[in-house]
């Protein structure tokens, strides 16, 4: 069985994709990013609301 866990992303995240033009992309390499540097055993998969679904990498 597969896990996901939901990882919550810092609203501060929103604030600094809304400066960009390119908005929602921005947004997804920030948490890319979070994820990887504050969560190095999740493997980062989607975002839904303001969480970052992950699966822990095997």
């Amino acid at each position: 069985m597969i896990y996901e866990y939901h990882v919550p992303i810092p609203y501060e995240y929103l604030e600094i994709a809304d400066q960009s033009p390119n908005k929602k992309q921005t947004f997804a390499k920030y948490v890319r990013g979070y994820i990887k540097s504050q969560y190095p055993e999740f493997e980062f998969v989607r975002i839904e609301k303001m969480n970052a679904i992950c699966r822990k990498k095997s």
